[in-house]
C-alpha cells in the first residue's frame, strides 16, 4: 500500500516536472521569437568598414542605387557598425528601415550584389576587393542555428540556403522540396531523417 501510494506521487511529480520543462520551453520559443520579430525591419550589410569619411548612410544609399532599391533619409531609422571582437571577420553594420516595405525590397534585391566588390559601389570612392551582401538581422540563438544549417548543406553538398522573416530555408536543388528550420529540434528532426534515408 505504501509502496503503490509512493510510486504514484512519484509518477505524479514526474509529469508535473515534464509539464514544468515544457512550459519553460514553450515561453524561451515565445522570447525567441519576440526577439527576432523586433529585429524584423533590420537588415545587415557585410564587406564594408564605415568610417569618420565615410557614413553608414551612405554606404546604404550607395548599395540601394546599385540594386535598384533608392534609398532616402526618410527610409533609414538607425545605421551603425556591429561590434566585433573577431579581427578577422568581415566588417557588419546594421540598418533599421523606417518602413518594412522598404526593407523588404531592399533585402529582397540583394542578390544583384551577388558579383558586386566593394570597389563597385558608386560614390563611395572604394578600392576593396571585399565581397559585399546583405543578410537579415538574426538572433545570436538563430544565427546559430544558421550556422548548423550551413554546414549541413555544405557536408551535403546541398545548393541552396537562405533565411526570410527569420526562419531558415534549405534546398538540395531546383527541383527538389524547400526544408524549413525555426528551431535547433527541426534541424535535430531534419538530420535523423537525412541520416534514415541515406542508411
Amino acid at each position: 500500500m505504501k509502496h503503490d501510494l509512493q510510486s504514484k506521487n512519484l509518477k505524479k511529480a514526474r509529469e508535473e516536472l515534464n509539464e514544468a520543462k515544457q512550459r519553460v520551453a514553450e515561453a524561451k520559443q515565445q522570447v525567441e521569437e519576440l526577439a527576432q520579430y523586433i529585429r524584423r525591419d533590420c537588415v545587415e550589410i557585410a564587406g564594408i568598414q564605415p568610417t569618420r569619411d565615410l557614413s553608414c548612410e551612405a554606404i546604404v544609399n550607395s548599395i540601394g542605387e546599385t540594386i535598384g532599391v533608392p534609398i532616402t533619409a526618410d527610409d533609414i531609422s538607425i545605421a551603425h557598425p556591429i561590434p566585433s571582437y573577431n579581427q578577422s571577420a568581415a566588417p557588419k553594420l546594421i540598418v533599421k528601415f523606417t518602413r518594412r516595405q522598404v526593407r523588404n525590397k531592399f533585402y529582397q534585391a540583394r542578390k544583384k550584389l551577388a558579383s558586386k566588390k566593394a570597389k563597385d559601389l558608386p560614390r563611395l570612392d572604394l578600392e576593396s576587393n571585399a565581397r559585399v551582401y546583405i543578410s537579415e538581422s538574426l538572433t545570436p540563438y538563430k544565427k546559430n542555428l544558421f550556422g548548423q544549417v550551413n554546414k549541413l548543406k555544405k557536408r551535403l553538398k546541398w545548393k541552396y540556403i537562405w533565411t526570410y522573416n527569420g526562419r531558415i530555408y534549405l534546398k538540395q536543388d531546383e527541383n527538389n522540396v524547400v526544408h524549413t528550420f525555426d528551431t535547433l529540434e527541426d534541424f535535430d528532426k531534419f538530420q535523423s531523417r537525412n541520416r534514415s534515408t541515406n542508411n
